[in-house]
């Protein structure tokens, strides 16, 4: 889709590319409160919103997944060492974004080709997942600093080279609320170059700071699944390289195995629950 709402163009940058890409699983179906849950992916360095969605093969570990949500990647500074994100990075630009990427699914157009996947009229978005890979982690934070829509789970891989603040307090900003655990923010952080590896610390240690529990993998497979699934903070040491940390290990399936999102389709991974995960590599395409 070319959205008016997307990253770019806007005023003073030299990105003009406003595709936005949405994928959606043949399986998803709409819930009876007719919420949308969306997962939003913003790519790192030197890339492109469909290279990376392809090389890290995104949209095959949502459909893995069996989640019933929808994934979004927006096009960021193209193929360029940038951390700017253009309209996302300004305040209530991910309102914006998703207003704009809920109406255009619900066309009729849209609507035919989706069939019993389809997003009707009277939906609105729901649980928001933001997940970064390296310097797409800049345009998240904004995000949860002023972008206009609350945030549920963040998902850094070797991304979290700055802005720690902001992610702490977004953690901190549910952690005392009389609300359900589910309801709470939740933040995982694979880390492995060493600014992420300082940066993952000092967040940790803010963590212990304020009392906020957090669970640390110092080898990918010690953690257990239930550990996975009800920490509010999970740090993983990752075993593979920077660009591969995204898929060789099932990264972003396993967070979404994980996570709050309510799903149709059964799985087996939440069997032998308080076992060790397995780690299943994935194959390159």
């Amino acid at each position: 889709m070319d959205l008016e709402s997307a990253p770019f163009p806007t005023k003073g940058s030299r990105w003009s590319d406003p595709t936005v890409i949405a994928f959606v699983p043949h399986y998803y179906r709409i819930r009876a409160d007719y919420k949308i849950d969306v997962v939003m992916h913003l790519h790192g360095y030197r890339d492109t919103a469909d290279a990376a969605m392809k090389r890290h093969q995104l949209r095959e570990q949502l459909f893995d997944s069996k989640q019933n949500a929808i994934i979004v990647f927006p096009q960021g500074p193209v193929k360029a060492e940038s951390m700017d994100y253009g309209k996302l990075d300004q305040p209530r630009g991910l309102l914006a974004l998703l207003t704009e990427l809920r109406k255009t699914l619900q066309t009729p157009h849209v609507q035919a080709k989706l069939g019993p996947a389809g997003i009707p009229s009277r939906a609105r978005i729901g649980t928001l997942i933001m997940s970064a890979h390296s310097g797409g982690f800049k345009g998240v934070s904004n995000c949860l600093a002023h972008g206009g829509w609350d945030v549920s789970e963040v998902y850094l891989f070797d991304a979290l080279y700055g802005q720690t603040g902001i992610f702490r307090d977004w953690l901190a900003e549910t952690w005392k609320r009389s609300i359900p655990e589910s309801s709470r923010h939740k933040l995982v952080s694979y880390f492995g170059d060493e600014p992420t590896v300082i940066e993952s610390r000092r967040l940790m240690r803010e963590l212990e700071r304020l009392k906020i529990p957090y669970v640390l993998e110092q080898k990918e497979g010690q953690m257990t699944r239930r550990e996975m699934t009800k920490s509010r903070a999970v740090f993983i040491q990752r075993s593979t390289s920077h660009q591969g940390v995204l898929w060789r290990t099932n990264a972003l399936r396993d967070c979404l195995y994980a996570s709050g999102l309510r799903r149709f389709v059964g799985s087996k991974w939440f069997d032998n629950a308080e076992d060790p995960r397995d780690i299943t590599p994935r194959d390159p395409e």
